[in-house]
């Protein structure tokens, strides 16, 4: 049973795409009904707060598009539609004044500035920031040849709170919706804000497409000066592969930590934010000259390190999810978007705990919403049970997984997508209970529908693929499993890349079967590349990281190299005891498999303390019968064995014993093994006549098992011989076995073996 090895599984996604470690894109794209309605609806209502506000200032909102009116040009307002009772309001004017010189890092302008550029059509929101900056910036301050500050009138500008990041390429508009989502209350607007086209000069690098060096160190110091800063996400994420944005992000982490970094991106859907945590890395980059992303990304490596970017960034990203969903006034089908969006990235990241309320929420709005039989109301359910499965609450997720693949069944049909992803998780679920015979047939006809519907290489058919062959491994069908695994790896690396979750998944996955065939090496070199890539991608003391470095400790344990093993078995238990709950199964896993090593090491009362703790929180938390518990209990019994605490050993293989025949059925092939336990261990204390016995049926067992000449079956064959022989009077009959055995050893590993003329002169054939 090979439970000291921990498997993750992928939650099968719906149409779409498919993830290791969350079910936040486990969606029908779209997530809800109409997600794009929903993100439209949301820009639309942002538009709503600029136009509300132009009314509280008693100006209509503007329907023409209207040029900015440059310096030299005739000052006489545009004019303004006025309703009746209401006073036109005068176009924001720019001071003919120029401000003195100000510090860079004190140019901070409110944001009712940049709402009244566009009310009084100055600026059109329609247009891009390069625009702006072409179209008003430049020829606002063509006679200064300044930047924009030094002529906004002084009653706008201060001392900036907040340094804003974005890109160029976007809308103004966007880019205020964006502020706005932060700042939603009127008093809010007079948040001052530190934003590049007005407070950096515009004229010296018209032409070079690219900043100054001074401009650079200006970036640096202004985010160390203000409080924080807002990084502007655009829905395609673009922002996230330019290097200036980025060079600010660093310089936000290096300055402030995650705190200091708070992501906009009400717009953003689910679906591009977990594509983010899977996938993004600060070295892949862009930027218009070569040489400003080579100088950035030295700059970053010798600094914090790209890695450490990558990490920082995602757990930004979380957070400001987890508060946009706290702070959120919206209600219904947009706020389960926005709740959907704060715990799928929870999820992405190992936050359980902080998962589950969440989804909780979105399950009650979507039924409030839609109704309990809606497809979005099922796929809410669903994820509910993912959570609630990875906090170990097995049963209560089965339940709800069962409740989800009804109600698809019956509202979409058998070959509906998310039918079919219903079918793979209830298969999770059990297996994850160790219900590998039920998991089976359920694993199969979820790859099969994914397969017709979704074709060979979609990802959600790779993700199947490689949950039946970890199925498949658990089952001893290793003829099975290994093609399987070696498919979705390769699927995977041809699909999705060699540093995508899904695709270390699948190395994972191979490493773990390689190392359970005994090719020890092979498996250790595919465990350390599993490591470096989870590190990289999920960061040290996410839980799937410490799963790794966890069997990569079995793996060189396995190799006798215990110092080496003992060191990465504390690592893998001190970090899951940093990020897990208490009595979480993968913290007394880790308690077990370092108390294994330490007793090899000689340390026998400091192993025994650490097996008696464990196996007590197993059976406390997953039940007596659980495979995982069972294994447990099997290494105790392998401890006291060990110790020559043979009656001790005894009590624990018969109580393993037992619980294989309830788990499996007394008629499964694997009772054989653990019967040969128990009778090594009764024959040790000079109980012949039950050993004899025990040996027999384990025989028999062995040859159903793994064939007559295997060579377990032939070391039991062994065994029994040498009881046999310790009874006296019934030295013919063991001479018998030697004989058939020496024979079988013959065959195996040739006549000149040393198995083989042991057995030939134990039957007296020398």
């Amino acid at each position: 049973m090979p439970a000291v090895f921990t498997t993750r599984h992928a939650e099968l996604p719906e149409h779409g795409v498919l993830h290791g470690s969350s079910p936040s894109r486990a969606d029908l794209k779209p997530r809800y009904n109409v997600p794009r309605a929903l993100v439209n609806r949301e820009q639309r209502s942002l538009d709503r707060q600029i136009s509300i506000l132009a009314k509280s200032l008693n100006v209509t909102e503007r329907k023409a598009v209207v040029q900015p009116r440059l310096k030299n040009e005739d000052p006489k307002p545009p004019q303004v539609n006025v309703t009746e009772g209401e006073a036109a309001v005068q176009p924001l004017l720019i001071n003919e004044d120029p401000n003195p010189a100000v510090k860079v890092t004190e140019r901070g302008v409110q944001l009712r500035f940049f709402l009244k550029l566009v009310e009084q059509g100055d600026v059109d929101g329609e247009w891009t920031i390069q625009e702006v900056v072409e179209r008003f910036v430049r020829p606002k301050t063509a006679v200064t040849k300044g930047c924009l500050f030094d002529v906004i009138p002084e009653t706008y500008t201060g001392l900036p709170r907040f340094f804003v990041s974005h890109t160029w390429s976007r809308r103004l508009k966007d880019l205020l919706a964006l502020l706005l989502s932060r700042f939603v209350e009127k008093e809010d607007h007079d948040t001052l804000l530190w934003l590049d086209i007005v407070a950096i000069n515009q004229h010296p690098y018209e032409d070079k497409g690219c900043l100054l060096q001074d401009d650079v160190a200006s970036l640096a110091s202004v985010v160390q000066a203000t409080e924080q800063t807002l990084f502007c996400l655009d829905e395609q994420c673009v922002v996230l592969t330019r290097i200036w944005c980025l060079y600010e992000v660093w310089q936000t982490f290096l300055a402030k930590g995650v705190s200091g970094l708070i992501v906009l991106m009400p717009t953003v859907d689910v679906e591009e934010l977990t594509e983010v945590l899977e996938t993004f890395d600060v070295m892949q980059a862009q930027a218009r000259q070569a040489e400003d992303k080579e100088r950035i990304l030295q700059q970053i490596t010798d600094s914090m390190g790209s890695t450490e970017v990558n990490l920082q960034l995602k757990a930004a990203l979380v957070n400001s999810a987890k508060y946009e969903a706290k702070h959120t006034n919206k209600t219904g089908a947009e706020l389960s978007v926005i709740l959907d969006k704060g715990a799928s990235l929870c999820m992405a990241m190992g936050q359980y705990t902080e998962a589950e309320p969440m989804y909780l929420q979105v399950l009650e709005e979507s039924k409030r919403v839609w109704g309990a039989d809606h497809p979005e109301t099922l796929i809410s359910v669903r994820h509910l049970a993912y959570c609630i499965s990875k906090l170990n609450r097995c049963p209560e997720a089965e339940a709800m997984y069962q409740q989800a693949l009804e109600g698809s069944m019956r509202v979409l049909g058998a070959d509906h997508p998310s039918t079919l992803c219903s079918v793979g998780s209830l298969a999770l679920c059990m297996y994850t209970q160790g219900r590998y015979q039920e998991a089976e047939p359920l694993y199969q006809q979820a790859l099969e529908g994914m397969k017709r519907v979704l074709g060979a290489d979609h990802r959600n058919t790779l993700t199947g693929v490689d949950n039946l062959a970890n199925c498949m491994n658990c089952l001893r069908r290793y003829e099975e499993a290994e093609p399987l695994y070696q498919q979705a790896l390769e699927g995977r690396k041809r699909v999705l890349g060699a540093d995508h979750p899904d695709t270390i998944s699948s190395v994972f996955g191979l490493a773990i079967f390689t190392n359970l065939q005994g090719r020890n090496q092979e498996a250790e070199a595919l465990f350390q590349q599993v490591v470096e890539g989870n590190k990289r991608v999920l960061g040290a003391d996410h839980p799937q990281t410490l799963d790794s470095v966890s069997n990569l400790a079995v793996c060189i344990n396995a190799q006798g190299r215990f110092q080496e093993a003992e060191a990465l078995y504390r690592q893998a238990l001190e970090g899951r005891e940093r990020v897990l709950y208490a009595d979480h199964p993968d913290i007394t896993s880790s308690m077990d498999t370092l108390a294994g090593c330490i007793a090899k090491q000689g340390r026998y009362k400091e192993a025994e303390a650490l097996y008696q703790q464990a196996i007590e929180v197993r059976r406390r938390v997953l039940g007596a019968d659980h495979p995982d518990t069972i294994s447990y209990v099997n290494y105790l019994g392998n401890y006291f064995y060990n110790q020559g605490r043979y009656q001790e050993a005894e009590i624990t293989y018969q109580q393993v014993l037992e619980g294989i025949k309830r788990l499996m059925g007394a008629d499964d092939p694997e009772i054989s093994r653990y019967a040969n336990k128990l009778a090594i261990c009764i024959e040790k204390q000079g109980r012949y006549k039950e050993a004899e016995a025990m040996y027999q049926q384990s025989l028999e067992g062995m040859k159903g098992l793994l064939g007559a000449d295997h060579p377990d079956t032939g070391d039991t064959m062994y065994s029994l011989a040498e009881c046999i022989e310790k009874q006296g009077q019934r030295s013919g009959e063991a001479q018998a076995l030697f004989m058939s055995l020496a024979e079988t050893y013959s065959r195996v590993y040739g006549p000149e073996h040393d198995k083989t003329t042991d057995a030939l002169s134990r039957a007296g054939a020398d």
